[in-house]
């Protein structure tokens, strides 16, 4: 079941959870690969659908119809870029189109990151709503991570992104709007992108369940 927001909250903030890459370092399409007992992309997003986000963005594009499958019984919008092969930019600037036009801010997270949980998200949410900042970013023991929440001003500004570099070009333009949160967990860090990035987390996912 679904955070919802307290009473005194109003501001509705959309998720965007990028999941169109090409895992070209991993050989092989990396968000379907197994982890507990459902794929990558599945308990991502299943950890989305428990935060306070508002609705939940799935921007795809290689391996789209795959991924389409595995969420199709879902409370989430997929949507296709077809321009995912120009980078990450491509896909933020379509998941911001997609988003509902009553959004105060965009949660900005990444499809390959199974350790983040609703507890990180809310955190950053939290956060967001009570001090209005420009731009939330979560931190871990001075080290930034993702997911980032970007205001509504910036709009246009994600509509604009190109190339592979994702939201850090507005960050390093607006450092005097940015706000870091740290939320107590390097799980913020912790993305797959290699065979053996993958062998390291399960190993770290067997060792959590042992423990």
């Amino acid at each position: 079941m679904r955070t919802v927001y307290p009473a005194t909250v109003n501001e509705m903030i959309s998720g965007i959870l990028l999941a169109a890459g090409e895992s070209r370092r991993m050989g092989k399409p990396k968000l379907l690969l197994p982890w507990k007992q459902t794929t990558i992309i599945e308990a991502v997003v299943d950890a989305y659908l428990k935060s306070a986000l508002a609705e939940l963005i799935v921007v795809v594009g290689e391996s789209k119809e795959s991924i389409k499958e595995v969420l199709q019984s879902k409370p989430v919008k997929v949507v296709e870029n077809p321009l995912y092969r120009q980078g990450m930019g491509t896909s933020i600037c379509r998941g911001v189109e997609a988003a509902s036009g009553k959004a105060e801010g965009y949660l900005i997270g990444l499809g390959d990151q199974p350790f983040i949980s609703a507890d990180i998200i809310d955190q950053l949410i939290t956060y967001f709503v009570k001090e209005h900042p420009g731009i939330a970013v979560c931190s871990y023991q001075g080290k930034n991570g993702h997911p980032v929440i970007f205001a509504r001003k910036f709009r246009r500004d994600l509509r604009s992104i190109r190339g592979d570099i994702g939201g850090r070009t507005i960050i390093n333009k607006h450092l005097n709007e940015v706000a870091y949160i740290e939320v107590g967990s390097k799980n913020i860090r912790l993305d797959i992108d290699t065979p053996e990035d993958y062998q390291k987390l399960t190993n770290l996912l067997f060792h959590n369940k042992k423990s």
